[in-house]
């Protein structure tokens, strides 16, 4: 059954569930709104090009590159998935995996206790 489609995407209701439940794990464990972290899903799974069945691996990563910084836990994961929407998409067009740039973002925020939205990492790529 198809909930909402336009002339780029379609999606199903088990495309729906799986976000939600991506999106409901990262809520979760960073502490932050369901609205946050699903439009950061949303920029690295448009970016990125991933199925909604790679969503949870995604944050999956996210939450292992977060586990090892001596950063807060939620402030990293958070500082991770929202600054990779403003380095994702030339991430991508370099050919760089994802889960090497989650890794290289999560080493970034770790050193230099900011967000990736505020690092030029875009013009390191």
């Amino acid at each position: 059954m198809k909930i909402w489609s336009d002339t780029t995407y379609t999606s199903t209701m088990d495309q729906v569930l799986e976000r939600s439940e991506a999106a409901i794990v990262l809520s979760n464990i960073s502490g932050r709104s369901i609205l946050e972290v699903s439009d950061d899903l949303m920029a690295a799974q448009t970016q990125f090009r991933l199925g909604s069945d790679q969503l949870m691996s995604i944050v999956d990563t996210y939450a292992s590159v977060a586990r090892n910084l001596q950063v807060d836990f939620p402030k990293a994961l958070g500082e991770i998935s929202s600054g990779l929407k403003y380095v994702g998409s030339v991430a991508a067009e370099a050919k760089m995996p994802i889960q090497d740039l989650i890794a290289i973002q999560g080493t970034l925020v770790e050193v230099t206790r900011r967000s990736g939205s505020q690092i030029s990492f875009k013009n390191i790529i």
